[in-house]
């Protein structure tokens, strides 16, 4: 499936306004987007949720993990370490997919 040119236009933009100074960031949108309303407004959103990360990626999972005591819970192809958080739909849980890749991911257990 080929991804749609906007997107890929998008992402090239985000990419290189994410690589200036944040005060340069508008009028570097004002030139490459002067033509596109839309896209600029997919670009500014895209910007703020980067900028509202607060470094999500960097996150010393290793850490997570060593301070669970408990031997872990298997759910099919996933094993919960350890518990992130819990809320009035259900748990949200660090956990590691062993099929068909194996990768660290957050997996929510919905309540019942």
């Amino acid at each position: 499936m080929a991804v749609p040119a906007q997107w890929l236009k998008v992402k090239e933009i985000v990419g290189e306004a994410l690589e200036r100074d944040s005060q340069d960031r508008a009028a570097f949108l004002d030139e490459v987007c002067s033509h596109d309303s839309g896209l600029r407004a997919e670009a500014e959103s895209l910007l703020a949720a980067a900028t509202r990360a607060d470094g999500l990626s960097n996150n010393n999972w290793a850490a997570l993990l060593e301070t669970n005591a408990k031997p872990p819970k298997v759910i099919g192809p996933y094993r919960l370490e350890k518990e992130l958080g819990s809320g009035g739909m259900g748990q949200v849980w660090l956990a590691e997919q062993t099929e068909p890749v194996q990768r660290w991911i957050a997996l929510k257990l919905i309540g019942a």
